[in-house]
């Protein structure tokens, strides 16, 4: 049993379900009450209530800590962690979260963009008692940044940790071991934490692990529920927008008991319906307890998330720039994309005759033909339709049983291909000696698939492409005049309208992997780019070379707005106002402005995190 746990036994909470110890079960009762509330939610069957509960009567005795002199731990923690030649001081968020986070033995951070995540992860480990090994985890995209560049530049000026691998080493000094979030979802990672063995976790964009069913999120927990001594602290300028489900379990393991959110499963289930965005479906009921009188419970919760001693959240915009969002006149929409719009939307049929069969589907097809094109499959191998649909049959079986099976999140059975192979083993044998038992030789599991064998003889039957097809490039047009008019960033979340808009200016494209990290890092402003919102939303200083964005196909998602906005948005932007374009010319791309407007403004009163789209000016352009 796990730290959490042992500690919430100590406080008499019966019948914890709680989230740290990953492999706690849940009793029966507790599965019955979790599944009424999704039930509830799902079909809206009756308006709920939230009841008293252990949850809210720990919450409700959390001390409220009063906000620190940061002027004063300003002084003192930049005086102690300064190296003798240094010119840098800390600032007062970076203070603060030093000071804290040592005191409370965890933190969880709800952070502006630009505060300085960097150096106060790398300081972590000289502040925290007793660290001896650490592990910070940072987005893929900032790795190679932080150890190439950030930790030369930050180590002239603030004494650090040894970097793990390096051939000088500092007696008395913490290890510090950088990794990306994504190494810990490689199928050779299923038990990197266990191997490092450190004693504190230092998550950089916490949010990275807000996807309970995601293989680094399952190896996460699963290492904390047998390790209840290691310390954990993160943070993130976006830890959730959507759901306070996005988080819970951030906050449990960060600050066990002392956390401000439910940690029972029912518990979180029925505070999100009454206090996430969009329609609530439960009355708050007990949870205005939170509240003073004629208080909104959202205004109650977020007052007692920032009062309590574990967590530290930025308030205000302090950058003295100010954001304008322009929405641009909707270009002419060609009648063949009109059509295609149509029966996307109306009969889930794609351009190609292609029938979709789920809503996520439909919604990500709406978007690619809002930007002009279309993604399908092609089979250039052409074999028949018959050998063609039993492919697709036994590949579904396959993909339900194996998602079931994932739900276990065992060690070597946390991903698709760790499952496969354990699959492969049982049918065909061992590898080692040739027999088929529970545990092959070498210790690795082994699973009895059910539908392995006939997907196993049929997988490489078929071979498939994805092939994009351009109904009409009306949008990068337009998008071409805005980049070449003056200099800026036109963001796209699709690769194959950066790639195609590139060759139409002449101006690069910015994708993933290391090379387009770093060269992105070296642009003057001279001229226009085109960036990958997945690859480039997090992480990126790009504020000294650029000031106007272009959103092509709008997030809907909160969090992706505010880090993408962030990229020129943030200290050291030289001009006094920061721009962002973005388009409304289809349903989809209204619905998502509208919802993420809409989260970040949760966000902003759940948390009492400033929030960019909540601060910001809004202009439409005349035509």
């Amino acid at each position: 049993m796990g730290r959490l746990a042992e500690k919430l036994k100590r406080l008499a909470l019966p019948n914890v379900e709680c989230v740290r110890p990953a492999g706690l079960a849940m009793s029966s009762a507790g599965r019955a009450a979790s599944s009424s509330v999704t039930k509830r939610l799902r079909e809206g069957l009756q308006r709920g209530i939230v009841n008293w509960g252990p949850d809210l009567a720990r919450v409700l005795a959390l001390p409220r800590r009063p906000k620190p002199d940061l002027d004063a731990l300003v002084e003192e923690l930049t005086v102690r962690l300064k190296r003798p030649e240094g010119t840098q001081k800390l600032f007062p968020y970076q203070a603060w979260v030093l000071w804290e986070a040592p005191r409370v033995g965890g933190l969880f951070g709800n952070t502006a963009v630009g505060s300085g995540k960097t150096l106060m992860g790398l300081l972590m480990p000289m502040v925290m008692p007793s660290c001896r090994r650490a592990v910070l985890f940072v987005p893929p995209s900032l790795r190679s940044q932080l150890l190439d560049h950030d930790w030369e530049f930050y180590g002239k000026h603030w004494v650090l940790p040894n970097r793990s691998g390096d051939r000088s080493f500092i007696v008395g000094r913490p290890v510090l071991h950088v990794i990306a979030y994504s190494e810990l979802s490689s199928p050779k990672a299923t038990e990197l934490l266990t191997q490092l063995n450190p004693d504190l976790i230092i998550c950089d964009e916490f949010h990275q692990l807000a996807r309970h069913t995601s293989a680094r999120t399952k190896r996460f927990l699963r290492y904390l529920a047998n390790h209840s001594e290691t310390r954990v602290t993160g943070w993130s300028g976006t830890m959730f927008s959507k759901s306070i489900k996005d988080c819970a379990h951030l906050s449990a393991v960060a600050l066990s008991e002392f956390s401000p959110f439910p940690i029972h499963k029912n518990a979180i289930e029925e505070w999100a319906a009454a206090l996430d965005p969009g329609e609530c479906f439960f009355d708050a009921g007990a949870l205005r307890r939170l509240c003073n009188d004629g208080e909104d419970v959202r205004d109650g919760f977020r007052r007692r998330l920032v009062d309590t001693e574990g967590v530290v959240a930025t308030a205000e915009n302090a950058l003295g720039t100010s954001v304008v969002f322009y929405e641009r006149p909707s270009p002419p929409v060609p009648d063949t994309v009109k059509k295609a719009h149509g029966g996307v939307r109306g009969a889930w049929v794609r351009p190609d005759g292609e029938e979709m069969v789920d809503q996520m589907q439909v919604n990500a097809c709406a978007r690619q033909i809002a930007c002009g094109f279309y993604y399908r499959w092609k089979f250039p191998r052409r074999e028949p339709e018959a050998l063609i649909l039993d492919w697709f049959r036994k590949r579904q079986a396959w993909n339900r049983e194996l998602r079931e099976k994932l739900k276990e999140s065992r060690p070597y059975l946390d991903s698709p291909h760790l499952c496969a192979c354990a699959a492969r083993r049982w049918h065909e044998g061992c590898e080692v000696c040739g027999e088929k038992r529970e545990h092959s030789c070498e210790g690795r599991p082994m699973w009895k698939a059910l539908s392995w064998l006939e997907w196993a003889a049929i997988e490489n039957e078929v071979y498939h492409e994805t092939e994009t097809v351009w109904v009409d490039d009306f949008l990068l047009k337009q998008a071409a005049v805005w980049a070449l008019d003056q200099p800026g960033i036109v963001w796209t979340e699709h690769v194959e309208v950066g790639h195609r808009l590139a060759e139409t200016t002449g101006l690069p494209f910015y994708g993933g992997g290391k090379a387009a990290s770093e060269e992105i890092l070296k642009e003057k402003g001279s001229r226009s780019i085109i960036a990958s919102v997945k690859a480039h939303h997090e992480g990126k200083n790009l504020q000294h070379a650029f000031n106007r964005n272009l959103i092509l196909c709008f997030p809907a998602d909160a969090k992706v707005v505010e880090q993408l906005v962030g990229r020129t948005h943030r200290p050291g932007q030289p001009k006094d106002e920061v721009e962002a374009f973005y388009y409304t010319h289809t349903s989809e791309l209204r619905d998502a402005f509208e919802k993420a407007k809409e989260r970040a403004e949760f966000l902003q009163k759940v948390t009492g995190s400033a929030q960019k789209m909540c601060y910001a000016s809004f202009v439409k352009e005349e035509v």
